[in-house]
């Protein structure tokens, strides 16, 4: 059996359950899913789980209370693979971010042979990106240059950062987690220190020079800016996945369907056929899809106008 865990709330229970969906419409195995969230509503918990169990697989449920850690303009759901290990009684399972749809059996990604990692996970080429870009990263009021954070803050080397993964899809080997006391470790870490890019750092802190590296097709990031694959080793097949003509096992939605700005007609396209088949197949992003219409901020040291996706003034951020 196949375990599959997401964690997410209220907020983002339709989106989880396009990817439950569509991993359950893509298995040929049962699959056992770890489902963590903090007070959702009754009636969403029975619509996503009238929908696994119409696909004879299973469910457990595991509320989580709230994490007393800095979670920025994230939900503290974010946070709920790092305590996978103490909250799931199984030894090895797939983390799923609730924007990612699965267009393949997960079965070959559960069987990858880890050796002797604690996490198998793709490599983050968006964020290689901005290395050489002159933006600055929110670390909680306090702004600062890609480059500055990664090799000043993180102490991360330039070769280091070649091996900084996303933590969209993983693999854990939990008996791993277990032995180090992973959960206790990296909760401390995020209470103490703060980080632009919340667990994803504090995961890459842990495992960037002990994890599997994994194809690019198990966790396929739509980004805006197809500049950016020149992080990757292998841009034929990333245009393949983008233009459609292979399809990768796993597609993450960096840019979001719901909220209008994705780059791929195609791969809003296929979400939306998903959703189609969940609980949630008539309801519309109205936020969303305001922000791509009209976007602005004017603060003392940020602002920002965009206007059906067109930077009318360009962004500026103080220090």
């Amino acid at each position: 059996m196949i375990n599959v865990a997401l964690g997410f709330d209220e907020k983002f229970a339709q989106h989880a359950c396009v990817t439950i969906y569509s991993a359950l419409k893509n298995s040929k195995h049962p699959l056992n899913f770890y489902l963590l969230h903090s007070k959702l509503q009754l009636k969403t918990r029975n619509k996503i789980e009238s929908l696994i169990k119409r696909y004879n697989s299973f469910v457990n449920w595991i509320e989580v209370s709230d994490l007393d850690i800095f979670s920025g303009y994230l939900s503290v759901a974010t946070y709920y693979r790092l305590i996978l290990a103490n909250c799931c009684d199984v030894d090895r399972i797939i983390y799923l971010d609730s924007d990612i749809l699965v267009c393949e059996d997960l079965a070959e990604l559960f069987d990858t042979d880890m050796g002797d990692s604690p996490v198998a996970a793709v490599s983050d080429f968006t964020v290689n990106g901005l290395l050489n870009k002159f933006v600055r990263l929110d670390l909680g009021g306090r702004r600062i240059l890609p480059s500055d954070y990664f090799f000043g803050n993180l102490k991360f080397t330039p070769e280091q950062m070649k091996n900084y993964f996303n933590a969209g899809v993983l693999l854990f080997d939990l008996r791993k987690l277990r032995d180090m006391d992973f959960c206790t470790k990296a909760l401390d870490m995020l209470k103490n220190k703060r980080f632009a890019f919340m667990d994803q750092d504090c995961l890459n802190l842990f495992f960037i020079d002990n994890y599997c590296k994994l194809p690019i097709k198990y966790n396929f990031m739509l980004v805006e800016n197809s500049k950016d694959v020149g992080a990757l080793n292998d841009d034929a097949e990333y245009n393949e996945f983008k233009s459609g003509s292979k399809l990768p096992v796993l597609v993450h939605y960096t840019c979001k369907p719901w909220q209008l700005n994705i780059p791929s007609c195609f791969y809003a396209r296929l979400y939306f056929m998903y959703k189609l088949h969940t609980p949630w197949k008539f309801t519309f992003d109205f936020k969303g899809a305001r922000k791509q219409f009209f976007n602005c901020k004017f603060g003392r040291k940020t602002r920002y106008l965009k206007i059906f996706g067109k930077d009318i003034i360009k962004p500026v951020y103080g220090d």
